[in-house]
């Protein structure tokens, strides 16, 4: 029979026990709880230096304050040389155009109103369209040798297309740099971005433009002729936008 003492041995023994489950229970919850305390500052700290590598690839790719400075410069040049151009070709087409007037009011015409022009060969007879007339519809000898001549006639109107179509490019250049002036002012734009714009404005400038920026810097290159000189900051220019006229239509 059990005594009195060996019960309360036992049960001293079983309480015993029991309290070292519980702190063993509690010890490996602590330990468990600081494991993933642990797991998430690692991962906390590789998120950081990660976002922090990407900020740093970012910074490094963007392009430099000073180069946008730079091509901002070059911009109002391109800007600043195809005004001049668009202006200039104004003037050479309205030019053009007075001379054609000139000839057309000059030329032979023909009792259907049609205007022709003999050939310098002096056997062949055009239009003003460019239409060769049989010699049954005029003979090239009834028309007087001082009459302007068939080839400067057309050379005239060709050289008069010529200049629409560069106007026309002129206009389109001026969007190009529109489109270059916005995108540089986006916070976000790469330095091989901004050098893809410089090299696009400067393989597609029109020849005008070319050689009023070489004429003004004494012949340079494009590219050197606009690079900024210390100090030189071109004042603000008000933007032409010359309409692009129809060819001319005789009466």
């Amino acid at each position: 029979m059990e005594t009195v003492t060996q019960k309360s041995a036992r049960l001293e023994f079983t309480l015993r026990a029991q309290i070292t489950s519980e702190q063993r229970q509690r010890l490996l919850m602590e330990m468990g709880a600081r494991l993933n305390a642990e797991q998430n500052q690692t991962q906390l700290e590789k998120r950081r230096r990660q976002d922090a590598e990407f900020f740093a690839a970012m910074e490094a790719a963007l392009a430099p304050a000073h180069k946008i400075e730079q091509f901002t410069i070059k911009l109002d040049r391109y800007e600043t040389a195809t005004v001049q151009a668009l202006m200039d070709n104004e003037r050479d087409t309205l030019a053009v155009r007075k001379e054609i007037d000139a000839m057309l009011l000059k030329a032979h015409t023909l009792e259907d109103g049609r205007r022709v022009f003999k050939s310098e060969d002096g056997v062949r007879v055009f239009d003003e369209h460019g239409a060769e007339l049989k010699p049954a519809d005029v003979a090239p000898e009834s028309i007087s040798d001082e009459k302007p001549r068939a080839e400067a006639y057309f050379e005239r109107r060709t050289e008069e297309r010529r200049l629409v179509e560069e106007r026309k490019g002129l206009h389109d250049y001026q969007t190009k740099l529109d489109t270059a002036r916005e995108r540089v002012k986006d916070p976000t734009l790469t330095e091989n971005e901004l050098s893809a714009l410089d090299k696009e404005l400067g393989q597609s400038v029109p020849d005008r433009v070319r050689k009023l920026v070489g004429d003004r810097t004494g012949g340079q290159s494009i590219d050197a002729a606009i690079a900024p000189e210390a100090g030189d900051v071109p004042a603000a220019q008000d933007r032409l936008r010359l309409p692009v006229q129809p060819a001319f239509q005789p009466g």
